[in-house]
Parts: C-alpha cells; sequence; structure tokens
C-alpha cells in the first residue's frame, strides 16, 4: 500500500502541480518544508495536511489512507492557482510569471558561480516573481496571450 508521501506526491501532479517547487510556492510553505513532506523525510502536521488536501482537491483521508476522495482535477484541467501568503492573504499565481521568475532565478544562481540552497533558491525565485509582477502592473513586462 502507498506511504502518505508517494499519495501526496499524486494529488499534487493530478492537481497540476508539475514540481514540488510550485506546490510549495502555490501553497505559502517553504519549498524545503514541502519537500520534505512529499519525500517523506518528515512527517505531516495535522494543519499541513489539511492544507494540502484542500489544495490538490483530496481529502485527509485518502492522504492518510488511501480511503476516501483522491485526486480529480478541476473541470477545466487547470490546477487551482491561489497563492496563499504567510500573512494569510491569497492571490492568483501566474505560473508563466513563475516560470520567467524561475528562469531568472536559476540565471542569477548560474551567474555566481556557487551551489546555492534549495531555500535560498526559492527565496530568490519569491523575490524575482514579485519583482516580475510589480514590472508587470507598470505594463513593463507584457502578458503573453
Amino acid at each position: 500500500m502507498a506511504q502518505l508521501n508517494t499519495r501526496l506526491k499524486a494529488a499534487r501532479e493530478a492537481a497540476g502541480y508539475r514540481t514540488a517547487a510550485i506546490a510549495a510556492e502555490a501553497l505559502g510553505v517553504s519549498y524545503s518544508t514541502y519537500a520534505s513532506h512529499e519525500n517523506g523525510s518528515r512527517g505531516v502536521s495535522r494543519p499541513a495536511l489539511t492544507q494540502y488536501a484542500k489544495r490538490f482537491k483530496v481529502t485527509t483521508d485518502w492522504l492518510l489512507s488511501g480511503k476516501g476522495d483522491g485526486p480529480d482535477s478541476d473541470a477545466d484541467g487547470y490546477p487551482n492557482t491561489r497563492l496563499v501568503s504567510a500573512n494569510g492573504s491569497d492571490t492568483e499565481l501566474d505560473l508563466e510569471l513563475f516560470d520567467q521568475a524561475t528562469h531568472a532565478a536559476d540565471m542569477i544562481i548560474e551567474d555566481y558561480g556557487r551551489q546555492v540552497s534549495l531555500e535560498k533558491r526559492h527565496k530568490l525565485i519569491q523575490q524575482q516573481y514579485r519583482r516580475l509582477r510589480a514590472l508587470r502592473s507598470k505594463n513593463l513586462v507584457k502578458e503573453s496571450n
């Protein structure tokens, strides 16, 4: 029988989040925390389990035991892209902008010439995302159609 971490990954993928990093961003949790839950190296608290179940549209029972409602995509096939920040507010996560922010962060890291931790990479992606979103709001970055 599959373990919780295996079901968590299946739920994430079924919800349309290609990577754990994108899911962590959408959930408003650090990449290292989410990744440790998904790879099974750390236990999942009840509040986190509830948050994951709600985001991935499964039940906590299914995540814990495999019984109950499992992965189910939205009718339009797209993931829930609401981004919940640490202060509790939520906004729509622009996946295209997030991909651009990830690319920009990776280029910065490459130019840096040394390895950085996943936590630092995550923070750099968040910083780049905020900057790109601010530029877009000033019409300095165009939206693609």
